[in-house]
């Protein structure tokens, strides 16, 4: 078996649950942009899950024929969360299983999926694994997370999930990760892994770096902050919400430059703005591609419409709160 999962804490715990019913499987590691060419190298059928990927603007039958091909005599299964490209079809071709839920993590949807196939202890510690990518994700306020989060010690949790969090951000050595993904399988907490402590202590130092970065580099276009050329990588999200605290602004956007192209990260806090939907329109006109939750989402465009995106962003944002 073949799991695709994401690298964060979300996706580990979900490739960590799938792995609980198939020992054997193989993880390997991919976002919404490398994924149609990562399927693409797989040339012997086999079963497949894909865990914690969006699924990018007009490429859902070209990633539909891959898993096709390589699931030949199985059903591939795609596990995620973000918001589904508005050209998803109503229904499905036989031979793909989609679960999809917005309202709960990848990893929540996966305890749901294959706990059927669980008891007693393993059943136990794969609802400890999705609440771990659930306060990762900030969907803890639904189940399994909100009930377990009742039962155990809610801080035992938040500092686990913390621990796990932040070392990913640093490590980012896919070797490193599978061997987490086997840990995590065996019942191993993230403060019993080797090295996860010390790991999730240098993130914190340079997130830290970061935070003081964002405060002073955070500017205002209208309702949009915006810091970009952080001093550290792996912070975008991190950034893009601090720079909300940090200037007021309804929406907060981080920004790294590299090779022409423009990696952007934007936050929310206001329920009245569907920062998802919106983004993956206007990252679409630039001749980019962008999406994902209605309070956090990413795009990549060219370098040169960066400016252009985010004032098309903060006037679509401004129109909606005048309208309301």
């Amino acid at each position: 078996m073949i799991i695709l999962t994401h690298g964060d804490c979300d996706g580990v715990c979900s490739a960590a649950i799938v792995k609980m019913i198939y020992p054997c499987a193989e993880v390997y590691f991919t976002n919404p942009s490398r994924l149609l060419s990562d399927l693409k190298k797989f040339n012997v059928p086999d079963e497949i899950v894909v865990c914690d990927i969006a699924l990018n603007e007009g490429e859902w039958p070209l990633v539909e024929s891959e898993l096709r091909r390589i699931s030949q005599g199985f059903e591939a299964v795609y596990i995620d969360h973000h918001l589904l490209p508005v050209d998803f079809p109503r229904e499905l071709k036989s031979g793909v299983k989609i679960y999809h839920r917005e309202d709960m993590c990848a990893s929540q949807i996966a305890y749901i999926v294959y706990s059927g196939k669980m008891e007693g202890r393993m059943r136990r510690w794969a609802a400890v694994l999705a609440t771990y990518g659930a306060i990762a994700d900030y969907t803890e306020d639904t189940p399994p997370a909100s009930e377990l989060i009742n039962t155990i010690d809610k801080r035992v949790l938040y500092l686990e999930s913390g621990i796990l969090s932040e070392a990913l951000i640093v490590k980012h050595d896919e070797v490193f990760k599978k061997a987490v993904i086997e840990d995590l399988v065996k019942g191993f907490k993230p403060s019993q892994i080797p090295k996860l402590v010390d790991y999730a202590v240098e993130a914190l130092k340079l997130e830290y770096e970061v935070y003081n970065y964002v405060e002073e580099y955070t500017r205002r276009v209208g309702s949009v902050a915006v810091v970009m050329n952080l001093p550290h990588k792996g912070f975008l999200g991190k950034a893009a919400i601090y720079s909300i605290y940090a200037s007021g602004a309804s929406v907060g956007c981080a920004v790294a430059l590299k090779d022409g192209v423009a990696e952007v990260s934007l936050r929310t806090r206001d329920p009245m703005i569907n920062l998802g939907a919106i983004v993956r329109k206007v990252a679409k006109t630039f001749g980019g591609k962008g999406g994902g939750h209605s309070k956090a989402c990413g795009a990549e465009l060219p370098e040169d419409v960066v400016e252009d995106f985010i004032r098309t962003i903060n006037s679509l944002i401004s129109r909606g709160s005048e309208s309301s």
